[in-house]
């Protein structure tokens, strides 16, 4: 397990520091930018599964707020896949808000294999 650790930290150290090289900037510089490039993804999926949100609740305001007709099929289905794809985004962005760091690692090491 120490040997496992050890190695991906090396791999981790040499990819971050050829990327600097390559972009000739420092290499805690490329690393800060992905963190922040990470937490942007975070933030960006949030909204736009908030935007997905006011649809899914949108529909169904209109389908279920009217007392004099049943709700048709196609209304239903559509809040269901809008509160899908927030389900979706929400899994998706709220651990980028919560470890960047993390995502910032995994963005290096799929530069470099």
């Amino acid at each position: 397990m120490d040997s496992t650790v050890a190695y991906l930290t090396e791999h981790l150290t040499q990819s971050l520091h050829a990327l600097a090289k390559n972009l000739q900037v420092p290499a805690e510089q490329v690393f800060g930018v992905l963190v922040r490039q990470a937490y942007l993804e975070g933030v960006l999926f949030l909204v736009i599964g908030s935007v997905f949100l006011l649809l899914a609740s949108l529909f169904i305001w209109l389908s279920f707020g009217k007392k004099c007709c049943d709700p048709d099929e196609v209304t239903i289905f559509l809040s269901l896949l809008f509160i899908g794809l927030v389900l979706m985004m929400a899994w998706r962005g709220v651990p980028r808000l919560c470890n960047p760091e993390y995502y910032a690692v995994r963005e290096i090491l799929g530069i470099f294999g």
